[in-house]
């Protein structure tokens, strides 16, 4: 990822951060894919105690496109707002993330490979020192916080 691109989606997350406060909600992930040519996306995924619902997706995009109006500079050009929760398989991204989710089951995928894999699915068991330890297989995996392409929680129906 470029260096322009996180500036951009770090400068994102601090200027939603106080509507999303003022709402009780957490802003768990945020994708922004600039398109050449093209209208911009920016997605975002909200959750709040108790879940999100339509209306309060509803109330966020409002926020947000208002947000994005009067900071044009941010988001040049004709753009893509979808605003949602984090759906069943939420994605995980920060100590924090992980600490609330310890006991449960999740899929990691690593940039770099440890052990000739990349990927990971077991029960998180502890976040410590920007380290996750993941139990799968019978062993305790040890994948550094910063090497993470992606995690999820993975959901399963009974």
């Amino acid at each position: 990822m470029s260096e322009h691109l996180k500036i951009v989606r770090k400068e994102l997350r601090e200027l939603f951060a106080p509507i999303l406060q003022r709402r009780g909600m957490t802003l768990v992930e945020l994708v922004y894919a600039p398109q050449r040519g093209g209208r911009a996306l920016l997605r975002l995924f909200i959750d709040k105690e108790g879940g999100v619902d339509v209306g309060d997706c509803a109330d966020v995009s409002r926020d947000v496109s208002g947000l994005l109006d009067v900071n044009e500079h941010l988001m040049p050009g004709p753009y893509l707002l979808e605003v949602s929760s984090p759906g069943l398989d939420r994605p995980l991204r920060t100590a924090e993330d992980f600490m609330s989710h310890r006991g449960e089951e999740v899929r990691v995928r690593l940039y770099n490979a440890i052990g000739g894999r990349r990927n990971f699915r077991g029960t998180l068991m502890e976040v410590n020192g920007g380290v996750l330890l993941v139990e799968a297989e019978g062993q305790t995996h040890r994948l550094p916080l910063d090497d993470l392409e992606r995690a999820n929680l993975v959901y399963r129906f009974e």
